[in-house]
């Protein structure tokens, strides 16, 4: 309301730009954090990120990546570094895995 009346622009987070700062923080490799952009692509195409906080949609691309490629990880390392919980790397990782299929 008040960016409105004061005309600020509010700056829109896309959940792929906060892939590589997860990734970095859980010591992921740079083919998981490329693998985790290319499903962000297809999400963001599907609209599984519209209305959702970006950092849970980013954690389910990143915890996807994760899973196919079978590092040992686990959702709850993925979600101390989002600072997010771990049913929300779950949600989204079910919601992504629907997407995908």
């Amino acid at each position: 309301m008040l960016n409105v009346e004061l005309a600020l622009e509010t700056p829109v987070i896309q959940p792929e730009s906060l892939v590589p700062k997860l990734a970095t923080t859980c010591d992921l490799s740079k083919a998981v954090q490329h693998q985790a952009l290319e499903l962000a692509m297809e999400a963001v195409d599907a609209g599984l990120a519209n209305g959702r906080n970006p950092v849970g949609v980013a954690v389910g691309y990143l915890y996807v990546a994760v899973a196919e490629r079978e590092v040992l990880t686990t959702q709850e390392e993925i979600a101390d570094a989002a600072e997010v919980s771990v049913e929300t790397v779950r949600a989204r990782y079910q919601e992504l895995l629907e997407v995908l299929e």
